[in-house]
């Protein structure tokens, strides 16, 4: 008789709900935040690198210059002074050129004692990587654990994310906020309530508070998610709706009150929004030849008309006025502008002028063609993303979409440039992040943590509102 020879069986995972289980489900959750630590600390080395290699102490100019020193000001008990006026030898007098918020995290690391250009970089750097785990948490929440992990990724590694974390710009902590918002957003569709509400009604105000055309949120993203909410009953969700705006409102109070004690017009989040009309509406921005049609231009939009010595929110209202009547005396022309903007901002029109534009920001041409190249590939992979993502219909598509509309909007209404994307290339590496596991998962399935379809029917204002279940840790949600 023959000698029969057993196979080897492959083990087999264990029961659900059991307490063996439950710890390999712990072991493989650990693993991943490990994995998700790891690529964190990837993506802060490389800002910290760039920065090493190309701002490390210089003098910071521009935006930059006025967080600074206003960030100095503030953590020395002085308030929002105005940095441009103060190195003018204008006097010193009260500013509120840009939202507070930037400032005064950077005022938080100067009262620590890190008061130097460097050290608020740095800082932007370290949000940078908060961006980084944000996002990865996000992706996992949308599409399981290895889409997570390739979202923080390409977030680590995406250009126009760590490009900018160096210049001590407002836009890395805008990144981290945006990403927590999206975060919020869809944790209040999956499971809607009033801590939820406040929550995402709070992100969005301080979304605002650190870059002004934020308050798009609101509209774009806020009223969108009370209306798919609605299953909870229509009065219901409205009640939320309104508890998010109220705590908007208490956060933006201080502000706004300053604000009206401060200057003769009303300034709600900040004056930069008359200059920004100026030097984005003269010849050189509505000629088609010029290398700064439908982008900005300082020099030659604002001419003798900026004065920086007046009441700011006087002046703003001032140079607000001149670009309005300046875009209504050419409204033949406005059409082809704003075509132009889009076009420019989504880079589909002229991209490598377009890079000219961002060395007048600071921006290095090889760093600004890293960007371009990545860009391209990552809307791709995008694209693939966010048809999967619909695909599954699990989890809406709108919030992610809402942040390409807030910077088409906000494009359209002053002008085109990279600065405006950060929410948008924040939402971008997630939905790559999301195409590239999709199309992994043809070939190399993963029995992780994808969520289910969620499909809940319209319920009845006196019926509780359904609980689903998620595999993994309940993230804000």
């Amino acid at each position: 008789m023959s000698a029969t020879t057993l196979e080897p069986m492959e083990p087999l995972e264990p029961p659900p709900g059991t307490r063996a289980a439950r710890r390999n489900e712990a072991d493989r959750s650990k693993r991943w935040w490990i994995s998700l630590g790891v690529i964190v600390a990837l993506g802060l080395a490389l800002r910290l690198f760039h920065l090493s290699q190309t701002k490390w102490g210089t003098a910071p100019e521009g935006d930059a210059f006025y967080y600074h020193v206003q960030a100095n000001y503030i953590a020395d008990g002085r308030g929002f002074l105005d940095p441009f006026a103060a190195a003018a030898h204008q006097g010193v007098r009260q500013a509120a050129l840009h939202p507070p918020l930037f400032s005064l995290v950077l005022a938080a690391v100067s009262w620590l004692g890190g008061r130097s250009p460097d050290a608020h970089r740095v800082t932007g750097c370290v949000l940078g990587a908060g961006t980084v785990l944000l996002v990865g948490i996000l992706g996992r929440r949308l599409a399981g654990r290895r889409a997570g992990l390739i979202a923080a990724f390409l977030a680590a590694t995406y250009p126009n994310l760590w490009g900018p974390d160096n210049q001590g710009l407002s836009e890395s902590l805008f990144g981290l906020l945006i990403a927590a918002t999206l975060l919020s957003a869809y944790a209040f569709w999956r499971r809607p309530n009033g801590w939820r509400a406040a929550l995402l009604g709070a992100l969005c105000m301080l979304c605002a508070l650190t870059r002004g055309e934020a308050v798009l949120l609101f509209p774009l993203l806020l009223v969108p998610l009370v209306y798919m909410v609605r299953r909870i009953g229509t009065r219901r969700a409205l009640g939320l709706g309104v508890l998010a705006v109220l705590v908007a409102g208490v956060i933006l109070a201080p502000w706004a009150i300053r604000n009206a004690q401060t200057f003769e017009k009303p300034v709600v989040i900040s004056t930069n929004d008359g200059l920004t009309f100026m030097y984005a509406n003269c010849d050189a921005t509505y000629d088609t030849s010029s290398v700064f049609f439908a982008s900005w231009s300082f020099y030659e939009c604002t001419a003798d008309h900026y004065q920086p010595a007046r009441d700011p929110s006087v002046a703003s209202d001032h140079m607000r006025a001149f670009a309005w009547n300046y875009a209504l005396h050419h409204k033949a022309e406005l059409p082809t502008v704003l075509a132009g903007r889009f076009a420019r901002e989504w880079q589909l029109w002229a991209p490598i002028d377009g890079l000219k534009l961002e060395r007048v920001e600071g921006r290095a041409d090889s760093l600004s063609r890293m960007a371009l190249a990545s860009y391209y590939l990552l809307a791709i992979l995008a694209v693939v993303g966010l048809a999967g993502l619909r695909k599954r219909r699990g989890y809406p598509v709108w919030p992610l979409v809402s942040m390409f509309v807030l910077v088409s909007v906000t494009v359209l209404v002053f002008y085109a440039t990279f600065r405006f994307r950060m929410p948008a290339e924040v939402a971008l590496v997630v939905l790559a992040g999301l195409g590239i596991d999709g199309l992994l998962r043809r070939h190399w399935p993963v029995d992780d943590d994808l969520p289910p379809v969620l499909e809940p029917p319209l319920e009845r204002a006196d019926q509780p509102l359904t609980r689903v279940s998620v595999a993994g840790p309940e993230l804000l949600g």
